[in-house]
């Protein structure tokens, strides 16, 4: 079994496809994609968590989960040599694993010390937006509280890989951009701040909660 499974939600079966179809084979192999086009749209939180779960599991030998974007396109490697360095033990003393800019969050791998020790993605950023600043904040105010410190445990990743369309989840994910406030609002209730300006260390301000702590169905969505 390999140590790398890859998830990869969508809301666009051609775009998904499109994006199977420049992987090498053992990537490909090792990806499971996660239909949010048809039926109800699970949202990125609750899609990653899918895979999240798999990684916790004992009974799997994975160690990294890696979440992909199907705006995501591969160059010749297909993916393999991103995938390579994190089934290597090379990749094991970091927490997340990102691919260079421009692609970054749309090709990044999670250690699975990181749900763990943090638990999983809050679900009430749905579908898009918000649970990526509420996941990082997390893992750097526990990295915050170690001794020594873990480093390096954020590292970009030089790959072959480019973006067909930025704001893709935007695009085809019926998201409103300009209407981002109910989770913002969440955001800051939880955190005390917009991203970059928290002044929470605990959810809510309750030091009897844990990092991992949300409850579902907070953020209510028209």
């Amino acid at each position: 079994m390999s140590d790398v499974v890859i998830l990869m939600p969508y809301t666009d079966q051609v775009y998904a496809e499109q994006c199977l179809a420049t992987m090498h084979k053992v990537v490909r192999h090792n990806t499971v994609p996660i239909d949010n086009a048809h039926g109800e749209n699970r949202g990125a939180a609750a899609s990653y968590n899918i895979g999240a779960r798999l990684v916790t599991n004992p009974k799997t030998a994975h160690r990294w989960l890696v979440t992909l974007s199907p705006s995501t396109r591969f160059g010749p490697s297909g993916g393999l040599d991103m995938f390579s360095y994190l089934e290597s033990a090379a990749s094991d003393e970091a927490w997340v694993v990102e691919a260079e800019m421009p692609v970054g969050w749309h090709f990044i791998a999670w250690h699975r010390r990181v749900f763990e020790t943090i638990g999983y993605w809050d679900e009430n950023f749905w579908p898009v937006y918000g649970e990526d600043a509420d996941i990082s904040y997390r893992i750097l105010t526990h990295l915050d509280t170690l001794t020594p410190k873990a480093t390096p445990f954020w590292r970009i990743f030089e790959c072959d890989a480019w973006l067909t369309m930025q704001g893709y989840s935007a695009h085809v994910g019926g998201v409103n951009v300009n209407n981002q406030e109910p989770f913002w609002d969440y955001y800051v209730k939880k955190w005390g701040g917009r991203s970059g300006h928290e002044t929470f260390k605990h959810p809510f301000n309750d030091e009897t909660k844990p990092l991992s702590f949300w409850k579902p169905g907070v953020v209510k969505y028209e």
